[in-house]
């Protein structure tokens, strides 16, 4: 377990100094959408439909704030 955190905190701090903040900070919203997601082979857990709801608005504001991102990328290499 120690390890696997470990993993996971070191990929963020690398994120972190790759990309801006401004994708990395909402990105990190997808570790309990992806916990969840997880829970149903590993544990026969099943997200309620409250969680179901929360997990699709977490990945619609993801990919927004990415492909905004992207957006922003292409236009300053176009200039």
């Amino acid at each position: 377990m120690f390890v696997s955190q470990l993993i996971g905190y070191m990929a963020m701090a690398y994120a972190q100094g790759q990309l801006p903040a401004s994708v990395v900070a909402p990105t990190m919203i997808l570790q309990p959408v992806l916990s969840t997601i997880l829970a149903i082979p590993l544990f026969g857990e099943i997200p309620s439909a409250w969680q179901i709801l929360g997990g699709s608005i977490a990945l619609t504001g993801i990919y927004i704030v990415n492909q905004s991102h992207q957006r922003t990328q292409l236009e300053s290499a176009n200039t």
